[in-house]
């Protein structure tokens, strides 16, 4: 067994979350608190593998995913939100990349099964840093 870390992702810009207001309701900011929360804590308990869902679910929202990564503006939709947060789960632990990986959800389109991996694997290259999906047409 292993210990890991799991980054948690920021609110939507509009969620209406009772907490937000922690974070003068701006998502940027949200994400950059969990990026050091994540960073310090790792540091602090010496566990050295974080995975970086909350990048991931970042890196998502500049792709077509954008409006259905969570269900209620915090909490990851069942199927677009889980399933990139799956996606750097595999990613980061079995050290394999994503991208091609043929397993998608029934509802989801092929084309969202990419940007899905695609978000996972920038988070992992790229732990504490947003990464603009590019969208191939």
């Amino acid at each position: 067994a292993r210990m890991v870390i799991h980054q948690t992702w920021a609110y939507d810009s509009t969620s209406t979350h009772r907490d937000f207001h922690r974070y003068d309701h701006n998502q940027q900011k949200m994400y950059a608190s969990i990026v050091d929360a994540v960073r310090k804590s790792s540091k602090l308990t010496k566990i050295k593998m974080v995975i970086p869902s909350g990048t991931a679910i970042q890196n998502a929202r500049t792709t077509l995913l954008k409006d259905k990564i969570t269900r209620d503006g915090y909490h990851l939709h069942k199927t677009y939100g889980r399933y990139v947060a799956a996606c750097t789960w595999y990613e980061k632990i079995f050290r394999k990349n994503v991208i091609g990986n043929t397993y998608k959800p029934e509802k989801m389109t092929a084309e969202e099964q990419l940007a899905a991996q695609k978000s996972a694997h920038a988070a992992v290259k790229m732990p504490n840093k947003v990464t603009i999906i590019k969208h191939k047409k």
